[in-house]
């Protein structure tokens, strides 16, 4: 069995990275080890790490265990980093651990992240379900002191409702940076009531259940018939609401319930009977608790039953599940090969590039030196030729001058006059085509 566990870890893995999500819920849904690691990595944190969100969303549907608690912590961390609002809150509800801390970020928690990002739906979510919220990070850093610091009232009253405190220092930096509308509400708003978080998390069909009994009790107040979140005492013995006997007295001098007189409109806490009803509510709703998990036991039960059902085929497939798995292992270590084939040879191509810049780099100055001379060469042979030129211009001239060989119709004097022949290369061709001409036996 723990060898089945392990395989369908392994090939947890494979379908999270190929990114088959149905595979990833078939998997989840069978027993497979959650805790099993590769590369330090459990499956969630391998999906975090992958930031294959959709892949860890499926993971909500399966709750963790104790040990898994912290790694599903991790990933609500980085949700709520990421700002993966909705995928948080499964997360939550799905029981990760809500006071993960980050050793990469100055021990940030996860309320310290949600309350920086302004996620308040988050926050409130993180703080049901325990958050803490009075937590010191490095540096003494706090929730409260975040949201201070990023001007954020609405995140200083949720956290205050929820017990955080608001030390003298910070109340004397609100003080002396004029931020009086904090210091308003680190004196004002009161933490939230113990039986009213609890009258908010019992289901209204069980509060429904409990009326009965709890008025019996005496724990409905007979003014607003809801249950006291304050109870008093008059002195006639009567136990009220303070804020409805309150506000009963400023119009009456009566007790509300029997109508007698009263001598006297002074009021007694009675912080026993309110343990009471606290201690009342709590059971209660540990009660609803420990249902809710009997239901979803046997919810899982009927799901084994039906696995149990398909046991056979799944045993069937299990070799040939095994072979696959072995061929995508081998499929990954030839592609990773491929790819250490490729950077090898893209490395030896850049080092043979190196090596031929370098090359020509040594083989510059040759070159240069080459070029110059066959420069200076060529403009020599030029020199040469406009020297031949001038001399041929000043011998035909010469003879040109003389009675005897002085011919006006001379082509060769025309072209020199026009410029059609003005280098020792033109008059060479023109010889060539005129071979028996005087200027052939001159040149």
């Amino acid at each position: 069995m723990k060898k089945s566990a392990q395989l369908y870890s392994q090939l947890l893995f494979i379908a999270i990275e190929q990114n088959e999500l149905t595979q990833v819920e078939s998997l989840l849904q069978e027993k497979t080890d959650l805790s099993y690691q590769k590369n330090s990595q459990t499956p969630i944190q391998f999906a975090v790490s992958e930031e294959n969100w959709d892949c860890v969303s499926l993971f909500c549907t399966r709750r963790p265990d104790e040990a898994d608690k912290a790694r599903y912590g991790y990933a609500l961390y980085m949700a709520v980093k990421k700002q993966k609002t909705q995928l948080a809150l499964d997360l939550i509800a799905a029981g990760a651990n809500v006071n993960y801390t980050s050793a990469n970020y100055y021990y940030y928690s996860t309320l310290h992240r949600a309350i920086l990002n302004h996620d308040l739906k988050v926050a409130e979510a993180l703080l049901q379900h325990g958050a803490r919220p009075n937590y010191q990070a490095q540096g003494q850093c706090t929730s409260l002191g975040i949201a201070y610091d990023n001007d954020d009232l609405e995140a200083t009253k949720l956290l205050l409702r929820y017990g955080a405190e608001a030390t003298e220092k910070l109340m004397l930096t609100a003080a002396n940076e004029g931020k009086w509308q904090f210091v308003e509400a680190y004196k004002q708003i009161q933490p939230v009531d113990p039986i009213m978080n609890l009258l908010e998390k019992l289901s209204s069909e069980n509060l429904k259940k409990l009326e009965d009994e709890a008025r019996s009790l005496g724990y409905i107040d007979s003014i607003s018939h809801e249950f006291m979140l304050d109870p008093v005492c008059t002195v006639k013995g009567q136990i009220y609401e303070r804020t409805k006997i309150t506000e009963w007295l400023k119009n009456h001098d009566t007790c509300p319930l029997t109508g007698i007189t009263l001598t006297s409109k002074e009021l007694t806490p009675q912080p026993e009977f309110k343990r009471e009803i606290k201690e009342f509510l709590q059971a209660a709703y540990d009660k609803q608790i420990e249902e809710q998990k009997q239901a979803q036991k046997i919810r899982e039960q009927e799901i084994a039953r039906i696995r149990a059902q398909e046991a056979s085929k799944i045993e069937e497939l299990r070799p040939s599940l095994y072979q696959e798995a072995l061929q995508t292992i081998a499929l990954q270590e030839q592609a990773k090969a491929e790819k250490n084939r490729g950077l090898i040879a893209k490395e030896l191509r850049t080092t043979i590039k190196r090596e031929e810049q370098q090359k020509l780099e040594l083989q510059r100055p040759t070159i240069a030196k080459q070029l110059q001379e066959r420069l200076e060469k060529q403009e020599q042979t030029r020199l040469i030729q406009e020297r031949r030129f001038e001399q041929f211009k000043l011998a035909y001239y010469q003879q040109y001058s003389n009675t005897l060989f002085k011919n006006p119709w001379s082509t060769m004097k025309q072209k020199l006059e026009r410029g059609e022949i003005s280098s020792i290369e033109e008059v060479e061709e023109y010889v060539v085509k005129q071979p028996n001409s005087r200027t052939a036996h001159l040149l």
